[in-house]
């Protein structure tokens, strides 16, 4: 009996043939890249998947060694891992850019009888995925960051340092600078360094505009980027950027409403991507607006500062002017008044009324100097918030008026209590009640006080039944210095309702009056329920 295995004309048995065409067939329909290598590294076996990653076909590949074909490859991750695969028999596994075919490959080495197998898988796609993700992930950290820092309330090149500080963190910059433009020099001053170097003097402390890269950025209102730092015409030292090993540059003009306020720049050993720039040129934009909102609040600290200032000297020069100003008006009441007691019965009764008349002008100068002082002061004069009884702040300046005998003022119901700046409040009633009772001219004057609910603030209602108000002069009564009667028929000063209108506008609220001939008048203001 024939005990003879079959064989196949290469001499293997058939079923080890076929198990041969099996394994290359499975090979082939691989879509991962698979080698064979012997101990000296010469390829034995390669598939189709392979060819197309080195870019050879097999007949070139075959019988030739990984570091004649591939000379870079000694001395990488990929080369180290087959070596240390081969040298130790265990396996290993690497993941790296592999430049020469421009992709990122993860490669697992096996050691086998004949050498070492090695696995190829292109994972380029995988890998621009999770790095556009972590670019995302930092770019809107970066934003967060740059946003936090550019609302918080601080000085300007606190503020700046802070965004340089977090391009260099999140973009991985190698150093991160930001000028601001003095307007009246032409001139960007460096304002904030921070990575490689974080000093602020030296040839870009101060850049005139239209000077080395960063003043033509400023001049030109265009910014310049590049991934190919050492071809940059406008790289003024090359041998610096070449040692350093810059790769990428970006620097943004800082404009707002057409005016260049600044400039941002930074460098970097990596290429930026193009969503890296879009998310700079935000940046860029979000530091015009920080830098614009901080000299605004400067400018606008500055004016009110001044204001202050100007203000304290009024009060001053107010307060000296009517005391320089009511001295002589008290000695010619004095003076008066002698003359009337030295002339005793000497003195006619015609000559008695104008001595009369000359005091009462005198009082009525007293009274018109001190309503312009409350007029000055009014609506700028603060005083400490306290809890106010209005209905008993009411009943207080009733008492102060003392109405003569016969007058009726009833107080309605719904006086709330405030908190709020009580010598102004008690102000605008006396000088809305006093009103009411100075122009009563009847015999039985009314009135009558009431305060209601108005959203953020109550309304007060001071109403008479006196005379009246013809709708034409419903404007005209708040004026400054405005009376509708002679004042020799009834005293006034004309200041009182400018005063009540300033001070009520000056805590936000109103003041107007509701009115007609012979159906009294109803004036009414509004004040805030707190912080007035």
């Amino acid at each position: 009996m024939d005990t003879q295995v079959p064989r196949t004309r290469e001499g293997l048995p058939r079923e080890e043939e076929g198990a041969h065409a099996v394994l290359r067939s499975i090979l082939e329909s691989m879509s991962d890249g698979f080698v064979a290598m012997d101990f000296e590294y010469r390829y034995t076996l390669v598939n189709s998947a392979y060819e197309k990653f080195a870019g050879l076909p097999r007949e070139q590949l075959l019988g030739r060694s990984l570091w004649e074909l591939f000379p870079e490859v000694r001395g990488s991750p990929l080369g180290a891992a087959c070596e240390q695969a081969m040298r130790e028999r265990i396996p290993q596994q690497v993941e790296e850019y592999f430049l020469p075919l421009g992709m990122w490959l993860e490669a697992r080495a096996f050691p086998s009888p004949q050498g070492l197998s090695v696995l190829f898988r292109d994972v380029t796609q995988v890998r621009r995925a999770q790095q556009l993700q972590t670019r995302r992930a930092r770019q809107a950290a970066l934003g967060a960051d740059v946003g936090a820092e550019l609302t918080r309330g601080q000085e300007l090149r606190g503020m700046l340092q802070q965004c340089a500080e977090a391009l260099v963190k999140h973009l991985d910059a190698a150093f991160a600078r930001i000028w601001t433009l003095s307007p009246h020099e032409q001139v960007l001053e460096l304002q904030a360094s921070a990575g490689l170097y974080t000093h602020l003097d030296g040839p870009h402390g101060r850049v005139p505009v239209g000077q080395y890269k960063i003043g033509l950025i400023a001049e030109q209102k265009q910014p310049h980027l590049t991934n190919d730092v050492l071809n940059d015409p406008q790289l003024s030292n090359p041998e610096w950027a070449r040692r350093e090993g810059m790769v990428s540059f970006a620097g943004y003009p800082l404009v707002l409403g057409g005016q260049v306020v600044g400039v941002m720049a930074m460098f970097a050993r990596e290429p930026l991507a193009q969503d890296t720039l879009e998310v700079l040129a935000s940046v860029a934009d979000s530091m015009a607006l920080g830098i614009q909102r901080l000299r605004a609040e400067a400018e606008r600290e500055r004016l009110i500062q001044a204001l202050e200032r100007s203000n304290a000297e009024l009060d001053q020069f107010a307060y000296v002017a009517s005391h320089d100003l009511k001295a002589p008006l008290r000695g010619i009441a004095n003076l008066s008044q002698w003359l009337e007691e030295d002339l005793g019965t000497a003195i006619n009764d015609s000559a008695r009324g104008q001595l009369d008349l000359l005091r009462g002008r005198v009082k009525r100068m007293e009274a018109l100097i001190d309503g312009i002082l409350n007029y000055s002061r009014a609506g700028r004069a603060r005083h400490k918030a306290e809890v106010v009884d209005v209905r008993r702040v009411v009943q207080e300046v009733v008492e102060l008026l003392a109405p003569k005998p016969g007058v009726r003022i009833e107080l309605g119901s719904g006086f709330p209590t405030l908190t709020t700046e009580r010598v102004p409040l008690q102000q605008v009633f006396l000088n809305i009640i006093g009103n009411a009772l100075k122009h009563a001219r009847r015999e039985d004057p009314l009135v009558q006080i009431s305060a209601n609910e108005a959203g953020a603030f109550i309304q007060f209602t001071v109403r008479d039944n006196g005379q009246g108000i013809a709708p034409e002069f419903h404007e005209r009564i708040w004026g400054l210095f405005q009376t509708l009667e002679p004042r020799d028929t009834v005293e006034g000063t004309g200041i009182g309702l400018s005063v009540v209108k300033k001070t009520a506008e000056s805590r936000g609220g109103s003041a107007w009056v509701e009115s007609a001939p012979l159906q009294g008048a109803a004036f009414h203001f509004t004040w805030p329920k707190s912080g007035g």
